[in-house]
């Protein structure tokens, strides 16, 4: 059962002999205590609290390390022609691949795909060097693409974290793919 004071927390009591439970807690992270008494099952389930309580510092301590080592702080565009690039409303040629430096990104449903990244390009002697990039999900699948703005000014965030791509114009437009780095 859930619990109420420890909401991340799932816990379960058995009956395993007349008068004597075992209790398994299992936290969403994965970390889980195994408690077995004889006391009532109101007394299990507050020592396992306590126990559960005592150990969330490790299990924060961990879970903040994983998000770090997750964190995508770069990503290489690989521009594709797709319906072609644009500088100012006219045609350019498709720029090579270049690294980009993550800001903000949020995953897909889809495994190893993006809703969106914002970045900005480093790359020295790219066209794009500099600029403010957001990618943005256009299909998804085996090989998901993306829409792809540049910006001089990095767009800002408007409340909820949405990102506000009306408030700056974009300079140069085209479309590729994204290899997380």
């Amino acid at each position: 059962m859930k619990d109420d004071i420890l909401p991340d927390w799932e816990f379960d009591i058995e009956e395993i002999a007349p008068g004597y439970s075992r209790l398994r807690g299992v936290h969403v992270s994965g970390a889980s205590i195994g408690i077995n008494g004889g006391v009532p099952e109101d007394e299990l389930l507050e020592r396992a609290r306590q126990e559960a309580a005592a150990m969330m510092p490790e299990i924060e301590k961990g879970l903040a390390a994983t998000r770090a080592k997750r964190a995508m702080k770069s990503a290489i565009i690989v521009p594709g022609y797709g319906y072609g690039w644009q500088k100012d409303g006219r045609t350019i040629d498709t720029p090579p691949a270049f690294k980009m430096e993550v800001r903000r990104y949020k995953e897909s449903d889809t495994q190893g795909a993006y809703k969106f990244i914002l970045g900005r390009a480093s790359e020295p002697g790219h066209l794009l060097d500099g600029l403010w990039i957001f990618v943005g999900m256009r299909t998804a699948g085996p090989q998901p693409t993306y829409n792809i703005c540049c910006y001089d000014a990095e767009p800002p965030f408007m409340d909820g974290g949405i990102i506000d791509l009306s408030s700056v114009g974009s300079s140069i437009s085209g479309f590729g793919t994204v290899k997380a780095s």
